[in-house]
């Protein structure tokens, strides 16, 4: 494998769901196989009319949710009018809650449970109630040591 300059290639760029109008449902990113890299779940909101939307991790065992559990999640970072914050945290969870806003989670591969085979990651958002909120979800991989992610990858897509 030969090492790539193209960006495209180093991060893999894919969706977990949106946009779309999350108003009084849950919803549940696709399953998105995680090993020997770190990965950006990178959340947008549009139109955000009130409420706000309890973000949690998930972790599994097969891109069908097998044996899924909880993701720890320490620090979020949130984007607002060019400016990067750090989010308060607790419990594994996180409130999305302003309009026009990028949410930013950071997770390593060595973070899910490796010793029970867990591989595959979710990003859940909770319904922010009766409010026309928009948002969507991005999976961003990245830093594998050796070639392409499109390379590497290309066995684990589901």
């Amino acid at each position: 494998m030969s090492i790539s300059s193209r960006l495209i290639e180093r991060c893999d760029p894919e969706r977990a769901f949106g946009p779309l109008n999350i108003t009084g449902a849950a919803t549940a990113g696709a399953w998105n196989r995680m090993v020997g890299h770190r990965m950006l779940i990178v959340l947008q909101t549009g139109a955000w009319a009130g409420g706000s939307s309890a973000i949690t991790l998930e972790q599994a065992t097969a891109a069908a949710g097998t044996g899924n559990k909880a993701l720890g999640m320490t620090r979020v970072w949130k984007k607002t009018n060019g400016l990067f914050s750090e989010v308060a945290v607790a419990s594994n969870t996180f409130d999305v809650d302003t309009a026009n806003a990028l949410y930013v989670i950071e997770v390593q591969s060595d973070e899910l449970d490796v010793n029970g085979n867990y591989a595959y990651v979710q990003v859940k958002s909770a319904s922010p109630g009766a409010n026309a909120d928009y948002l969507s979800a991005y999976y961003h991989h990245g830093d594998l040591r050796y070639g392409s992610l499109l390379e590497d990858r290309e066995d684990a897509k589901v």
